[in-house]
């Protein structure tokens, strides 16, 4: 009988002390660790309006087939079952990767900027792009290709060095290309990249491959076997609050789940007399016990509970609710309204930097409609809601992102607050406000 995989949570290489010691020397205006030119850009963009020639796209992918998991690829639930069979076969042969073009950090932002080029209903010149960075080695096992270390070696090459000019569109790494870095506990180096990535003068020996200004924010998937209020996270939380630095949390699709068959899982428990314990709960991982799993991890309300601690935190909710979610509000039942993912978001908004995107949703047409007539009804979701494409997974998984910009362009257009806000100005406000 094979052994059983258990998902724990390390002992990290920096104690939360010396963690805190540290992050103290990390800038306290964000307008100082965004390059300048992006700062520049950011201020006219924000006192314009009728803006066409400018997109920021606030949630991509850049991650290669090399950073996946092999049992990841083996058993793709996340492909609707009516294409498993069909793409089963390309992803476990030897073209994965390269039929879908998904071998370099770079050739996937060409792919997606040409998209964006040849799909723009506006004369678009410049695309700001959030690339959030995947660290799934943890806990899907099965091994990977290129490690960790190596997707950070190719986020680095994107910012430093890339170029991508088309027509009048021109994008340049070092002013458009925003990388988020993913923060997993079960890393025992995490709290070490997150200072190697945000402290300019750091006192240790910065972490390989993490350049000081290379990324903007962080990244948390808690589908991957940690709730957002771990103990190792709050500690994190307390720094990205102080110093405003953004965080995107996914709380949307519900394919992807640990593969190991026990998790240990660890959270901070929040008395009502204030103080705080951190325990640790078991979760076992068999059927359909995945699919539920990952459906209470990946709730927006845990977010709750760490607003009431750190209300001041720049968050993004992202997916603004899954596929699922948005069925359930859509409906005419005011119950079922309540219980969804997206009702679940537009409470946490109440928070003034707590913002979502509309990433994944967006490829259903009822959605966009859904979504477009939700800002109409709660008019302080105008400031709230920003653009992204989830490219490439959606790309993958439900179709062409061209055909599904050019709709979204086509329903947000006809109002120009909504467009210039939902498109540019809400991210600007969650990355540099």
């Amino acid at each position: 009988m094979a052994a059983k995989e258990i998902l724990i949570t390390p002992q990290q290489s920096i104690t939360f002390e010396e963690f805190h010691q540290l992050a103290a020397g990390i800038l306290d205006r964000v307008v100082d660790r965004l390059p300048r030119n992006t700062v520049a850009l950011f201020n006219n963009l924000l006192g314009r309006a009728g803006i066409k020639d400018t997109l920021v796209d606030i949630h991509c992918h850049a991650f290669t087939y090399k950073n996946i998991p092999r049992n990841f690829i083996k058993y793709p639930n996340w492909i609707p079952s009516q294409f498993v069979r069909k793409a089963a076969k390309l992803l476990v042969s030897k073209d994965f990767g390269t039929a879908l073009d998904l071998s370099q950090s770079i050739k996937l932002v060409d792919e997606l900027l040409r998209i964006y080029h040849d799909a723009s209903v506006d004369e678009l010149n410049t695309v700001v792009v959030g690339v959030l960075m995947m660290d799934m080695e943890r806990a899907i096992s099965g091994g990977v290709e290129q490690g960790f270390y190596g997707q950070l070696m190719e986020v680095k090459e994107l910012v430093d060095n890339y170029q991508f000019n088309q027509g009048q569109m021109s994008v340049s790494g070092k002013s458009h290309i925003l990388p988020f870095l993913a923060i997993d506990p079960h890393n025992k180096d995490v709290l070490h990249m997150f200072l190697s990535a945000f402290v300019e003068d750091l006192s240790i020996p910065r972490y390989p491959n993490i350049d000081y200004g290379t990324f903007q924010g962080i990244k948390i998937y808690p589908s991957l076997g940690y709730v957002p209020h771990h103990p190792l996270l709050m500690e994190i939380y307390k720094v990205c609050e102080a110093k405003q630095i953004p965080i995107t949390a996914h709380c949307g699709g519900n394919r992807t789940h640990p593969s190991a068959d026990k998790i240990i899982v660890s959270y901070r428990k929040f008395h009502p007399d204030g103080s705080v314990e951190d325990k640790t709960q078991s979760f076992i991982l068999r059927g359909e016990e995945g699919d539920r799993f990952t459906k209470y991890f990946n709730r927006p309300e845990h977010w709750q509970k760490i607003l009431k601690r750190h209300p001041d935190l720049k968050l993004n909710i992202a997916h603004f609710g899954s596929n699922d979610d948005w069925k359930l509000f859509l409906s005419t039942d005011i119950n079922d309204r309540a219980k969804s993912g997206v009702q679940q978001t537009i409470n946490l908004l109440e928070y003034k930097n707590v913002y979502a995107d509309f990433s994944y949703s967006f490829y259903s047409q009822a959605h966009v409609n859904g979504i477009f007539n939700t800002l109409a009804t709660h008019p302080f979701l105008k400031n709230k809601v920003m653009y992204g494409s989830d490219f490439y997974m959606c790309q993958i998984e439900k179709g062409t992102l061209a055909d599904y910009y050019k709709y979204v362009k086509s329903v947000f257009g006809h109002d120009t607050e909504i467009n210039d806000n939902f498109f540019v100005k809400n991210a600007i406000r969650f990355l540099m406000a």
